[in-house]
C-alpha cells in the first residue's frame, strides 16, 4: 500500500481460506515498525494484517483519511489477498485509535468492527448516531490521560443511541 508516500506491511496467514483482516494503526510518536511483532502474532493466529502508516502528526483529518484509505485498500484487494471483505476490523493504539474511532463515528466507514486501545473521540455528541460499526474500547486504570472514564463516555453515548460498544478496563 502506498498512498501519498504512506505504506503498510502486509502479513498473511499460512492457511488457505478467506481470512478475517485487521488494519493496525500505530500510536502517535511511532511508526509501523512499532507494530511488526504484534502483526506477525496476529497473522500466526489466522488474521490477514495490514500494519498501516498514517499521518498522526499532521492532524486528525489526515490520520483518519489515511486509516480509511488503508481499509479501502484491503477491501479493493480482498480477492487477491484472500480476505473476507465482511470481516475487516480496524485496531488502533492511542493516536491510531483516535483515527479509527473518528473513521467509525464521524465518517461512518463500513467495517466489521473497531478496536480502540487508549483512544479518544472529540465531539462524540455530534458524530455518534448509533448506526456505526461495533466498537470495543480498552483503557488502562493507571492511564492519567485516557482513563476508563474516557472510553465509558463513548460507550454510554453509543449505547444510548442504539449502537454497539463495550469497554474493558485493565490495570
Amino acid at each position: 500500500l502506498e498512498t501519498d508516500n504512506l505504506q503498510a506491511d502486509v502479513y498473511a496467514p499460512s492457511s488457505l481460506s478467506p481470512h478475517p483482516a485487521l488494519v493496525l494503526l500505530h500510536p502517535s510518536g511511532f511508526n509501523r515498525a512499532f507494530m511488526r511483532e504484534l502483526s506477525a502474532m496476529y497473522a500466526a493466529a489466522g488474521f490477514w494484517v495490514a500494519n498501516a502508516d498514517h499521518r498522526v502528526g499532521e492532524g486528525l483529518a489526515r490520520s483518519t483519511a489515511d486509516a480509511i484509505a488503508a481499509v479501502d485498500f484491503v477491501k479493493d484487494n480482498a480477492d487477491e489477498f484472500d480476505v473476507d471483505p465482511n470481516r475487516i476490523a480496524m485496531v488502533g493504539f492511542s493516536g491510531g485509535a483516535r483515527a479509527a474511532l473518528q473513521a467509525n463515528y464521524a465518517e461512518d466507514i463500513d467495517i466489521g468492527a473497531v478496536i480502540s486501545i487508549a483512544g479518544i473521540l472529540g465531539s462524540r455528541e455530534q458524530v455518534i448516531d448509533g448506526t456505526e460499526s461495533p466498537a470495543f474500547l480498552i483503557h488502562g486504570e493507571q492511564d492519567p490521560n485516557r482513563p476508563p472514564a474516557v472510553g465509558q463516555a463513548i460507550v454510554d453515548t453509543v449505547t444510548a443511541r442504539g449502537g454497539i460498544a463495550e469497554l474493558a478496563s485493565v490495570d
